[in-house]
């Protein structure tokens, strides 16, 4: 997950309903966050996982 944040400026992010990115994650970024990616800690992630029902498997 850690270098996928490298990509967060890429213009289609912005139509993202809900856009995460965890706190220690911003360590790898030299840019400010923008405004459309919310700050989040492992506590608020596990919140958001939890929602969801469905599970994808990739192989």
């Amino acid at each position: 997950m850690g270098e996928a944040v490298l990509y967060f400026s890429v213009e289609w992010l912005k139509e993202c309903a809900s856009l995460y990115i965890l706190r220690t994650d911003t360590e790898l970024l030299i840019e400010k966050l923008p405004d459309f990616i919310d700050l989040i800690d492992y506590l608020k992630f596990a919140d958001i996982i939890l929602q969801f029902n469905r599970c994808i498997r990739l192989k």
